[in-house]
């Protein structure tokens, strides 16, 4: 199936999606709360607003999910 636009349209549209919550990352998080580990969801604080932090380790984890 051909893609109805440029390549600069898709990647501006891309780059407007926000998905929060989705099923790589909710796989993720269950598994880490199976293991008995405590951690943050979403900080505003930090750059970039990671999708799990880990206070006492300072160390932040991005989900990158696919499209």
């Amino acid at each position: 199936m051909p893609d109805h636009l440029t390549p600069a349209q898709r990647s501006r549209a891309m780059k407007h999606v926000k998905l929060k919550d989705g099923s790589l990352e909710k796989l993720v998080q269950r598994e880490l709360r199976t293991r008995g580990l405590r951690f943050q969801r979403h900080v505003r604080s930090l750059p970039g607003r990671p999708d799990i932090v880990f206070r006492k380790a300072k160390l932040a984890v991005f989900v990158d999910g696919d499209f």
